[in-house]
C-alpha cells in the first residue's frame, strides 16, 4: 500500500487499526491489531541509538507539548454554574480534569457573569465561548492554554501562532477551523526520531521485534503519543479496549522499504 501524502491522521482497515503518518522524505504507519508472525529478518534494537539534533528534539518536545494541551481541549465535560466569574469558570473547569492538567494564564479578561448548564461539552468549547464574553480568546500553546485580546500577545506568542506552532481554538482544525492544526508538524519530526533509534542512518530493511521498555525515553514520549491518536480514533470494533503501554508492552518496527517505517502494538500482547 502507498501511503496518501497528508499532514493529517488516517484510519484505514477493517479489523484493524491502521495510522499512517506519511511523509515526503519518510513514512510510518502505526498499527494495531492481531500481528501474524512475520517472514524475514528479526533485528534488535540498536544499544546506542543516532541522537537527533538538539533543534529537532526541541521541535518534537513543542509538537508534543502541544498535542498534550489540544487533548485537554478535547476533553468532554460537565459543567454546572450560577453567576460565575472568567476565573471561577476556569476553576470549575479545573476540576473535572485530572489534576494539574489544565495550564490558563488569563490576562486583561473584561469582568463576565455567566451562568452555564452544559453536557459533554469540549473543554476548549467552553473556555473559548466564555473568553470571548470577556473579550478575549483562547489560545492553544505548547507549555499552556492562553485566555487574552490579542493585543496581549507577546512577540513571541505571535511568532509560534504564525509558523503555525498553536494558535486560536477556534480556528485549529481539530476544533473544527482550517487555520492550524495540532498535528500538522509532528508527522515529520517523529518519523525521523523513530527511525534514528531503530536504523541509524543507514537504510537496512527487516523486522524489528522489541517491547516499549527498551526504547529511549525521547522516543517512548513519541509511541505515547502514537498510542493517545489511536485510541483517539473510531473502531470498527466496539469491543476494542484502548492500547496503555507499559514497559513490557510488544513494539513491532519493520522497515519494509527504504525511508518506510511501520510501527506496530500487537494486541496479542498484554498492552492493557
Amino acid at each position: 500500500m502507498h501511503p496518501h501524502i497528508s499532514n493529517r491522521f488516517y484510519l484505514r482497515g477493517a479489523g484493524a487499526l491502521l495510522l499512517m503518518l506519511p511523509l515526503s522524505a519518510n513514512s510510518i504507519r502505526l498499527l494495531r491489531a492481531p500481528v501474524q508472525a512475520q517472514a524475514g529478518r528479526a533485528a534488535r534494537l540498536r544499544s546506542t541509538p543516532d541522537s537527533l539534533s538538539s533543534d529537532k528534539k526541541a521541535a518534537i518536545k513543542r509538537v508534543l507539548g502541544l498535542s498534550k494541551q489540544g487533548r485537554v481541549c478535547k476533553n468532554l465535560i460537565d459543567l454546572k454554574l450560577d453567576g460565575a466569574s472568567l476565573e471561577e469558570v476556569v476553576a470549575g473547569v479545573k476540576r473535572m480534569l485530572p489534576s494539574a492538567s489544565l495550564i490558563v494564564a488569563v490576562r486583561s479578561a473584561q469582568p463576565v457573569s455567566v451562568s452555564l448548564d452544559l453536557k459533554q461539552t469540549r473543554v476548549g468549547d467552553v473556555l473559548s465561548h466564555v473568553a470571548a464574553l470577556a473579550g478575549c480568546k483562547l489560545f492553544v500553546r505548547a507549555n499552556g492554554l492562553i485566555i487574552a485580546p490579542q493585543t496581549q500577545l507577546t512577540e513571541f506568542e505571535l511568532k509560534d501562532f504564525r509558523e503555525r506552532r498553536g494558535g486560536d481554538w477556534l480556528q485549529c482544525t481539530e476544533a473544527g477551523g482550517g487555520k492550524w492544526a495540532i498535528n500538522s508538524r509532528g508527522n515529520q519530526l517523529f518519523t525521523e526520531a523513530i527511525a534514528k533509534e531503530v536504523a541509524g542512518t543507514g537504510s537496512p530493511s527487516g523486522l524489528i521485534k522489541t517491547t516499549f521498555g527498551k526504547f529511549s525515553p525521547d522516543s517512548q514520549a513519541i509511541l505515547r503519543e502514537m498510542v493517545a491518536s489511536l485510541n483517539e480514533k473510531p473502531s470498527a470494533n466496539p469491543r476494542q479496549q484502548p492500547l496503555h503501554l507499559n514497559a513490557s508492552s510488544a513494539v513491532h518496527i519493520e522497515i519494509s522499504a527504504p525511508q518506510t517505517v511501520s510501527v506496530r502494538f500487537p494486541s496479542t500482547q498484554a498492552n492493557r
